[in-house]
């Protein structure tokens, strides 16, 4: 049944490649695509923090053959042109690097669309020559640092069997590089833990948002790599681990705790935090912004307390767990 089968496939291809005369549609397979270098820039320099959706960097990028090739004869034939990564939105390709992706086209060709596009004409054998694509890096979200581009970025193809004729592959290493800092929490700021003071006594409760004294603590920062003058901005979300639905300005105590009646607020100044999802997306819920942040070390000063929040407070061990996720923007 299989040979049969088999038979009755290779038919039918016979009989569309007789059908077609103006566009070989079905090309034969190439075993060993064309391959192109792209000869960008060794280093790529952006500002991060204009709007989503701006272009970060746009230029002429060099194709330079190195190697492969296809038998194909010289015929008329509809081409597909794409990029190879991910799609991160309408002619968009993600680069791997968060915030950052890219779109191509050809500088002058049979088709100047970003990819993805199509264009019929005639091939001359696909023979190998050099050209220019232009590739634009485009913000797509919040971007928290640079990267490399390397690997293949796009190819040709064409055919109903998508046989792919030309791929492209960065040659060596672009890159990316913010002119402001990018952040890295501390290793002493991976985990906090704030005492809030023993032995507190129940009159210091007298009703519904008394609270104890402040106990400070920081969270630090390492800055670097920005130009002279450059900053990036700091954002936070504090999420209540006990309860991560909490988008109350009120810690839950953890279930081990004991004493009822009472909260934990922390504070930035004077302004009490609310908690909000696990998220580093620009906006998120109850994200708040902690500075503009220089080379070199970074220290956000909060602070933490606790809170009456019900009418009747009983002694015991209170204690509250809450995670932050910072956003560079």
């Amino acid at each position: 049944m299989k040979k049969l089968l088999h038979m009755a496939m290779t038919a039918g291809a016979f009989i569309l490649l007789n059908a077609v005369s103006t566009h070989a549609q079905a090309q034969e397979p190439c075993a060993d695509p064309f391959r192109y270098d792209l000869m960008g820039p060794a280093t790529i320099s952006f500002n991060p923090r204009v709007d989503v959706g701006s272009t970060l960097w746009s230029g002429a990028v060099s194709a330079v053959s190195s190697g492969g090739g296809c038998t194909v004869p010289s015929a008329t034939y509809t081409m597909y042109f794409e990029g190879t990564a991910g799609q991160a939105g309408t002619q968009l390709y993600e680069t791997g690097i968060p915030g950052i992706a890219y779109r191509l086209k050809f500088g002058a060709f049979c088709t100047t669309n970003w990819w993805p596009a199509q264009c019929t004409m005639k091939f001359g054998a696909l023979a190998v020559f050099s050209h220019a694509l232009t590739i634009e890096l485009v913000k797509t979200g919040p971007i928290t640092g640079g990267g490399v581009l390397t690997g293949t970025y796009g190819k040709w193809f064409g055919g109903a069997a998508r046989h792919v004729y030309k791929v492209y592959s960065w040659s060596g290493a672009t890159t990316l590089r913010p002119i402001v800092p990018t952040c890295a929490v501390m290793s002493e700021s991976r985990s906090i833990s704030v005492g809030l003071g023993d032995g507190i006594p129940a009159r210091t409760f007298t009703g519904m948002g008394t609270h104890s004294t402040a106990a400070p603590f920081h969270i630090a920062l390492q800055c670097s790599g920005g130009d002279e003058g450059k900053t990036t901005g700091v954002h936070v979300t504090l999420t209540d681990q006990t309860n991560p639905a909490n988008r109350s300005n009120i810690l839950s105590l953890t279930r081990d705790s004991t004493a009822t009646g009472i909260g934990i607020q922390v504070l930035k100044d004077s302004t009490v935090l609310s908690f909000g999802p696990d998220s580093s997306e620009a906006g998120n819920m109850n994200q708040w912004s902690a500075g503009e942040a220089a080379n070199g070390v970074f220290t956000i000063p909060l602070s933490a307390r606790y809170v009456q929040n019900d009418w009747l407070v009983r002694g015991g061990k209170a204690s509250g767990r809450a995670t932050f996720t910072m956003s560079y923007q």
